[in-house]
């Protein structure tokens, strides 16, 4: 299975390839969106990854240093701008609020429910991010 991280979990230093062209301006709706997109292919993928992770315990924290961590970051960032900007609340907890929304991609991702530009929108709304 260690191969197989390497294979579906890319090193994450390449940030265009984790978020797309223009991530440092990026709206969290758009951040978001781009991310689902990329869900689409790697989604079925990273399914197998995190149950593997569930059972595995050193895979897990390879997981979590390799691939999750990483992205949280790059969001965290994508946040942080976002509220300097003013297109979030003052007081937003950014940790809390990465963790949320990576939460609730989790969620759908696990059930293979939607991930789409509409709840994009929804997430980007409930954390009350203005922002195009």
């Amino acid at each position: 299975m260690a191969g197989k991280l390497q294979a579906e979990a890319p090193d994450t230093h390449d940030q265009g390839r984790v978020t797309g062209e223009g991530a440092a301006g990026a709206s969290v709706r758009d951040f978001l969106h781009r991310t689902f997109r990329a869900l689409d292919a790697t989604g079925p993928a990273l399914r197998g990854l995190m149950a593997h992770a569930q059972r595995d315990p050193a895979f897990r924290r390879r997981l979590l240093g390799r691939f999750v961590e990483p992205r949280r970051a790059v969001l965290r960032g994508v946040l942080a701008r976002a509220r300097e900007r003013g297109e979030l609340p003052a007081g937003t907890d950014l940790d809390t609020a990465v963790a949320a929304l990576y939460g609730a991609l989790w969620y759908r991702l696990l059930l293979d429910e939607p991930l789409d530009a509409a709840y994009a929108t929804a997430l980007a709304r409930l954390l009350g991010a203005t922002g195009g």
